[in-house]
């Protein structure tokens, strides 16, 4: 059957695509979204097969990058531009649409003149020469759709880098004030905070449906990291609009369910996203999370002999389960559940089974002690923390660590020697999910055909 919503996370298979009738409010969307554009058609137009027709057009929208006039090739009338990434100039883009004559005309004699002869037909220039050009997306080696928009004699071109690219190709949407884009957060892995910024963007389709209509708990670093922190709980009462808030127990909890909202909370150094195990509209957990926590990172091997184990007791029982790490010096495993079937009391009886079930088989590697003086130098494996309000580091947040480490979802054939927390940094984290992809892709669908039931029924037998 096919979706009724469009699901953007998965590609490859035919979705059922939505129809707007306001303009608007769809074009908001794309502009926050950062898309490509939108298709619109006549309400009156008719289907006529194997004729093109005036009565649809596409809308792009149109993003403006600087970059450096670099070469000029008379062959094809075509410049190339360029941008400085780890200072060398590197070729984004070949354009000569949206050129008039004059502006053509201006821009080859001045190559012609000025440029140095590299073949038959092409002249270079040294950076020099600052222009805009429209495009509607980068496909990681050039800009998709060029077209040249204007010159930039206000730009140097030291100016002109992967940076200053980065936040041009993803402009923040203009209802969210950005301050101080430049203020280091992680100063030690040179991320300022519209790096930050940058990250939340792209990883927005992968973060955001952990922290769906879940009530959230921030942390705040004003300052960056290392600084000073603290929690956030309650909506501060500059909280805009468009924020959506959830009043529970007391506490006016953030819904960080839009981009807009992670943004705005991102400008507002929020480096941490912790989560319940429930959302707001179900009474019982939507997952069982086994948090692996070693004494130190320097053992970070016992949460890998840990995981492993406790896949291989998951198989048995035909439970599929992920795992991500923590973020900081341990891994977290999770089974998905189907919403509001089983409540914190039965999740109990399994995590507790499990947990000392290891602490038996090895009783050398892990404890089920809370007092940490206690542990010695084995792994704790906490099964209290899964409770009603309690919480855990959402999916892909990053952490306020100095390393900038991400809570990242693994695949299952990665759990293995050679692992290391300190592995999953921001900028490894978004080159993975565009290398492998996202290892926590299905994990919903999962949790709602996870046959936990089975199970529970066995294990409730067992400790009668």
């Amino acid at each position: 059957m096919l979706p009724h919503k469009v699901n953007y996370i998965v590609k490859g298979q035919i979705q059922l695509i939505e129809s707007v009738q306001q303009e608007q409010d769809i074009w908001n969307q794309i502009k926050i979204h950062n898309g490509e554009g939108l298709i619109a058609k006549r309400n009156s137009s008719l289907w006529e097969s194997g004729k093109r027709t005036i009565h649809w057009i596409k809308i792009k929208n149109w993003r403006i990058v600087s970059v450096i006039v670099t070469s000029f090739d008379l062959e094809n009338n075509y410049f190339s531009g360029a941008i400085y990434i780890d200072n060398q100039l590197t070729d984004i883009v070949n354009f000569k649409h949206g050129l008039s004559e004059e502006q053509f005309q201006t821009l080859s004699t001045f190559f012609k003149t000025k440029g140095e002869k590299f073949s038959n037909t092409t002249w270079t220039l040294p950076p020099s020469i600052c222009v805009d050009i429209a495009c509607i997306d980068f496909d990681g080696k050039k800009l998709r759709e060029p077209r040249f928009h204007s010159f930039r004699f206000d730009l140097s071109p030291e100016e002109i880098n992967w940076r200053h690219f980065q936040r041009q190709i993803h402009p923040i949407p203009e209802h969210i004030q950005v301050t101080h884009p430049d203020k280091p957060v992680w100063p030690k892995m040179g991320l300022q905070k519209e790096d930050f910024l940058l990250y939340l963007e792209e990883c927005a389709p992968y973060l955001l449906p952990f922290l769906q209509n879940r009530l959230l708990t921030a942390i705040r670093y004003p300052h960056g990291v290392p600084g000073e922190s603290f929690y956030q709980k309650n909506a501060p009462d500059y909280t805009p609009s468009f924020v959506e808030r959830k009043q529970e127990d007391g506490i006016n909890y953030i819904l960080c369910n839009e981009i807009d909202t992670l943004l705005w909370l991102g400008n507002q150094l929020a480096l941490e996203f912790h989560i319940p195990f429930q959302t707001v509209d179900t009474t019982c957990p939507t997952e069982i999370v086994f948090d692996l926590d070693p004494p130190s990172v320097d053992e970070f091997s016992l949460a890998i002999e840990a995981a492993i184990r406790m896949k291989a007791i998951f198989d048995q029982f035909q439970l599929q389960s992920f795992i991500k790490t923590s973020g900081g010096k341990g891994l977290q495993v999770y089974i998905p559940l189907p919403k509001n079937e089983f409540t914190y009391e039965e999740t109990r009886i399994f995590t507790e089974f499990i947990c000392k079930f290891l602490v038996e088989q090895e009783p050398n590697l892990f404890t089920l002690e809370r007092m940490k003086k206690k542990r010695g130098k084995k792994l704790y494996l906490d099964y209290v923390q899964h409770w009603e309000g309690k919480t855990i580091i959402a999916p892909y947040s990053t952490r306020g660590n100095e390393l900038g480490c991400v809570a990242t979802p693994l695949y299952w054939d990665e759990v293995k020697e050679g692992l290391h927390p300190q592995q999953f940094t921001i900028p490894k984290a978004i080159e993975r999910l565009k290398s492998l992809g996202n290892p926590f892709i299905n994990f919903f669908d999962v949790g709602e055909k996870q046959n936990f039931r089975d199970v529970l029924t066995a294990l409730k037998e067992l400790t009668k």
